[in-house]
């Protein structure tokens, strides 16, 4: 009795760190209840976050495969796993994470939408659809979905759609920089400069140092042969990111 109230103490302290933020010490609490209960699975998944937070991902993984190897089906964890191998560029082995996710909850949005990502960086462009698809369907307004859908789409070469879908996400979200910088980049890709132009512009009032934007905005007044605005943008693109690549080499 003793040992399951000072388990639950321990637990709740270490919790109470983590929360705080206090990563260290609260690293150091759950590993001091792994030395006694290397089984308990709630420590191993909070320190698997915690080690996320931290940016350390194989250590992250560690920890979450021995929760899955005590309780293969719990779906939360292989979402965070599938995110965690998913930052390790380990995108085939994400896949299958997200996989097993959806097999035991279909319809969780957050699964299906981490799929999607996965299946986009694997090239699987159909598959990230079907995914994007079912996530939109049971939130119309999921702002980074319609983005996704977006350059999924655009990856195929299907600008006018991918357009499309950019500008639902700004219809729900309108001070979206990422979905304004993609749009900018279909519409040049549609042969529609000044409109391209326009939403570079707009997303970088929204994100001051938003480097690509402004590197992409000066490149296309340079194929405009408007030189006055393409100085006054490669300027502005060294003011943020002095060592971005080729910009002191066109401005000079």
């Amino acid at each position: 009795m003793t040992k399951k109230i000072d388990l639950a103490t321990a637990k709740k302290q270490a919790l109470t760190l983590h929360q705080q933020g206090h990563l260290i010490q609260a690293e150091q609490g759950y590993q001091s209840i792994l030395a006694i209960h290397p089984q308990e699975l709630t420590v191993l998944h909070l320190l698997g976050i915690l080690y996320q937070q931290q940016a350390k991902f194989e250590l992250a993984l560690i920890q979450l495969e021995q929760v899955l190897a005590l309780k293969p089906n719990a779906p939360d964890v292989l979402l965070l796993a599938g995110i965690i191998s998913g930052q390790l560029d380990h995108h085939t082995e994400a896949l299958s994470y997200f996989n097993q996710a959806i097999a035991l909850q279909p319809n969780d949005i957050a699964s299906h939408y981490n799929r999607a990502i996965a299946c986009h960086k694997l090239q699987l462009y159909q598959q990230a659809l079907m995914s994007l698809e079912k996530v939109i369907h049971q939130q119309a307004n999921h702002a980074e979905a319609l983005n996704l859908r977006g350059t999924v789409l655009a990856a195929t070469k299907s600008y006018q759609q991918a357009l499309i879908s950019y500008q639902q996400a700004l219809t729900v979200k309108a001070d979206y920089p990422v979905a304004l910088y993609h749009c900018a980049i279909v519409l040049e890709q549609l042969k529609h400069p000044q409109e391209a132009i326009s939403y570079y512009q707009q997303a970088i009032a929204l994100k001051p140092n938003y480097s690509k934007a402004i590197s992409n905005l000066a490149s296309l007044y340079m194929g405009l042969q408007q030189y006055p605005q393409a100085v006054e943008a490669f300027s502005q693109l060294l003011a943020v990111e002095p060592d971005y690549p080729y910009a002191a080499g066109k401005l000079f």
